[in-house]
């Protein structure tokens, strides 16, 4: 008797992940690095693969896969499987959990897979020999299979699992760059997750990479130092193809990965944002902090809500520094510095922008009514005119134009045009010392303040990269250091410890 097109479409949602995810969700939108990601997880699920990692950018088809319909495509085919999924949070891992259920409970799932049901109610314990379902925990009526999830940190015990499912165990760059989470992150998953395997058990990392130290760094860090450690496959997609590439990519260097959602023209955009964030979140191959000349372990932190009050009421000196963007994805940076009161520069406020001359000028002026600069620094390379040029009394429109906003506004600008002679990377570098002994420092709150200024730091020297914080804070303490030599080569009283501000 020949088999009907309908149930050869269910045999083969039976026995593929893509074409189960297809009958269950037929308005999928499906890349060919999700046929590339069912394969993986098929071999991961039944097949040669113990132990796999899949890296990919944010909002790309992941989660949709690994953890709502690769779960419940498993314990179809095997309702005696034992799975044990994790995320961030808590609630966003019952979450997931809920999606699970829905999709077992659906009629599609059911003509695929009868044998595998869940409990009519809402069960929170088998005191009754019930079988559970809840938000934590499922099981699958007449067989051993169950699924379990939690959040990072959560208990698992009593949940040994045939297959483990960790996505997305960082939430964001916040969490990424804490020591701390990264410490606990660690011991949850070496103390709690690892230790739940069963004989033969699954493991698979999906994430989007943060930096070298997350849980997937270090995992891999510890397989290539010790060959008896826990080995991984690892499938990654950057946002765009480098070379060389992967041989299950089939695209060209400086492909998009999705390009019928995300373009290379939205990609470049989301490019210029961050290249710290970039590289890491969208690209997979985050920059290592530990060779890094200017690391965030070493910033000299300080509690801003010390000084909001002074620099409110101009008890403070402030300074600033624009260095002006030189056009196309170009950044603009004015960064404001207050002297505190031992001498020590903080970093009171950054912006970054890619803004054109006329708008950085309006930045100028407001900034300048705002905090009563003593003297502004602004990088004069870009203004298109030369220091023999201006010596003779020649100006660049762009210094024409800030006089003209300045009596607009009434706000007189005390700026000095600053000609460099020397190389941004050098110029940068400079500030390494006063990095490391915390003469420059940072406000405590500097990932809500101005966490780019500081992944242009990490980043540097990356010559692809921008720079333009680091550069404007650099000019910004040169103008500072030659005022104190200037003071001190004219004053004949003594300076301790640089309060002449």
């Amino acid at each position: 008797m020949p088999v009907s097109s309908k149930e050869a479409q269910r045999e083969k949602a039976r026995r593929h992940l893509l074409d189960f995810i297809l009958y269950t969700k037929p308005d999928y939108q499906v890349n060919w690095h999700h046929k590339v990601i069912c394969d993986y997880y098929e071999r991961w699920a039944f097949g040669d693969i113990d132990r796999l990692m899949l890296f990919m950018p944010p909002q790309n088809g992941k989660t949709e896969i690994v953890s709502r319909r690769g779960p419940a495509w498993i314990l179809g085919r095997n309702p005696d499987a034992k799975f044990v999924s994790c995320s961030y949070a808590a609630d966003y891992a019952s979450g997931i959990n809920r999606d699970v259920q829905r999709i077992i409970s659906t009629p599609e799932y059911k003509e695929l897979f009868s044998s595998t049901t869940l409990n009519d109610k809402n069960i929170r314990t088998a005191s009754q020999g019930d079988y559970v379902r809840n938000s934590d925990l499922f099981e699958i009526v007449g067989h051993q299979g169950r699924y379990c999830c939690a959040g990072r940190g959560g208990g698992i015990s009593g949940n040994p699992m045939t297959h483990g499912n960790i996505d997305d165990i960082i939430k964001g760059r916040q969490e990424a760059d804490s020591a701390a989470i990264r410490k606990e992150t660690w011991g949850w998953f070496s103390g709690e997750f690892f230790s739940r395997q069963g004989k033969n058990a699954k493991l698979l990392i999906t994430a989007t990479r943060w930096c070298e130290e997350d849980l997937p760094g270090m995992l891999l860090k510890l397989a290539s130092e010790d060959p008896e450690a826990p080995q991984w496959t690892v499938v990654s997609f950057p946002a765009i193809a480098v070379d060389p590439v992967a041989p299950y990519d089939p695209r060209q260097p400086g492909d998009a990965l999705w390009p019928d959602r995300y373009p290379l023209a939205h990609l470049k955009q989301v490019r210029t944002l961050s290249e710290y964030d970039w590289s890491a979140l969208y690209q997979q191959n985050p920059y290592n902090d530990a060779y890094a000349i200017f690391r965030t372990e070493k910033m000299a932190k300080v509690d801003p809500g010390d000084y909001q009050e002074k620099i409110n009421e101009g008890k403070l000196k402030l300074y600033g520094a624009l260095d002006l963007s030189k056009g196309g994805n170009d950044f603009a940076a004015l960064i404001t510095i207050a002297v505190l009161p031992d001498g020590r520069w903080l970093v009171w406020e950054c912006n970054l922008s890619v803004d054109v001359q006329s708008k950085s000028i309006t930045k100028l002026i407001e900034a300048q009514s705002q905090y009563n600069y003593q003297s502004v620094w602004i990088e004069a390379n870009s203004l298109e005119i030369a220091k023999s040029a201006w010596d003779k009394g020649q100006r660049s429109n762009f210094e024409i134009l800030l006089r003209q906003e300045q009596q607009k506004a009434g706000v007189a600008v005390p700026y000095i045009l600053v000609w460099h002679n020397k190389p941004k990377p050098d110029r940068i570098r400079s500030l390494e010392g006063h990095f490391g002994d915390g003469q420059l420092c940072f406000r405590e709150d500097w990932a809500k303040c101005y966490r780019e200024l500081i992944n242009q730091f990490r980043i540097f020297p990356d010559k692809n990269a921008h720079d333009d914080g680091p550069d404007a804070i650099e000019m910004l303490v040169e103008g500072l250091q030659n005022i104190k030599k200037k003071y001190m080569m004219t004053s004949s009283k003594p300076v301790i410890g640089g309060s002449i501000f």
